[in-house]
């Protein structure tokens, strides 16, 4: 058994390497692993790698894998730096590495994190008048009071999948809450694992996310907090609605930018059964999109019954048991003012999420 881990120590030294971000390649035995330690250099520190340890067995005309027993700073997520290390275990894979001539080879793909940060609307802060009295209203909208907010963003769009699965191939699906962070046993999901991989059906990238717990929309915000500095999270239920009514351009239409549910919205009369790509309907006085439809949208807050007195920069009761979402869905009715509960473990088909900045 020694004298076979001396030899993969000696052609593990004659790694090849992939891309220019990859240097320094070196090799030791610790126990009955192998620990590989390479530098990841990037110029732009902001970048995330995805790292792989591939074989050859014809003394690299053609590379065979990944390895999958390895360990480490391997797989999705690598920010660049200095000693970066994989542990291989060789027992549980040596089967594959049959020839004379064999030689490894550490790649590094990237995605820019930076392309899937939302594009973001600023919302001037003012007062408007939350909820409805209006004889189609739910009695959870009643009763209409005064509320005063300071100035925020908020996202131009929902989140789309493809934005969404970025960041579960640099974090994984955990499960938070009890549950992962997004159901991806759904067959209308749009996302699938394949591998270590997370991918988008096809065409479906630019449509919003949806079977997402509010677990997964909150995780999400954090991670684009980590990435950018900045204070992401999701929006408080009077924030989305004062955006969703237009801030202080507001023309006072019962959707988000009009009397006319069809010219900014999909719902249950045109969705045809499902989500629609982002920003295809009328936007509203703002400039944001789908506010009115495609999916209901999770909200910081826990449900809770409204009360008549003024509030400043509110942010719902301190406990509960239901999230707020708010918008309504591509299979229902979209007022401004309509809200829904929803558990924070609870995941839909109709259901997803937008991000706003302090």
């Amino acid at each position: 058994m020694k004298k076979l881990y001396l030899f993969l120590l000696s052609i593990l030294s004659l790694s090849t390497l992939h891309a220019q971000t990859i240097t320094n390649i070196r090799a030791t035995q610790e126990g009955k692993d192998i620990l590989l330690t390479y530098d990841l250099r990037a110029e732009d520190n902001s970048l995330q790698f995805t790292t792989q340890l591939y074989f050859s067995t014809d003394g690299g005309r053609t590379f065979s894998g990944p390895l999958q027993q390895v360990s480490g700073e391997v797989g999705s997520g690598i920010p660049a730096g200095l000693n970066k290390r994989i542990r291989w275990k060789v027992l549980e894979e040596r089967e594959q590495l049959q020839g004379d001539n064999i030689q490894f080879k550490v790649t590094a793909t990237y995605t820019d994190l930076r392309s899937f940060e939302p594009e973001m609307v600023f919302v001037e802060g003012g007062t408007f008048w939350m909820g409805s009295d209006d004889s189609e209203a739910y009695s959870s909208e009643k009763p209409v009071h005064k509320v005063k907010l300071s100035d925020f963003s908020i996202g131009k769009y929902e989140v789309t999948n493809a934005q969404f699965c970025a960041f579960l191939n640099e974090m994984g699906n955990q499960k938070e809450g009890g549950v992962k962070w997004i159901n991806l046993e759904e067959i209308k999901c749009r996302i699938s694992k394949s591998g270590n991989r997370f991918e988008v059906e096809r065409n479906y990238e630019d449509h919003p996310v949806i079977y997402v717990s509010w677990f997964g929309a909150m995780a999400f915000c954090n991670w684009l907090k980590g990435k950018t500095g900045k204070n992401y999270q999701l929006p408080t239920e009077a924030q989305w609605e004062f955006a969703a009514r237009g801030g202080n351009k507001s023309r006072g239409y019962k959707y988000a930018g009009s009397n006319d549910l069809d010219a900014v919205g999909w719902y249950s009369d045109n969705s045809e059964g499902g989500t629609h790509q982002i920003g295809q309907k009328r936007p509203n006085e703002l400039g944001i999109y789908d506010m009115s439809g495609n999916v209901w949208e999770i909200c910081q807050d826990w449900h809770g019954d409204y009360s008549k007195r003024a509030q400043k920069n509110p942010v719902g009761p301190s406990s509960g048991t239901f999230r707020v979402s708010r918008g309504g869905g591509w299979g229902d009715g979209a007022r401004v003012s309509h809200r829904e509960m929803r558990f924070p473990d609870g995941d839909s088909f109709s259901g997803g999420f937008r991000v706003a900045l302090q």
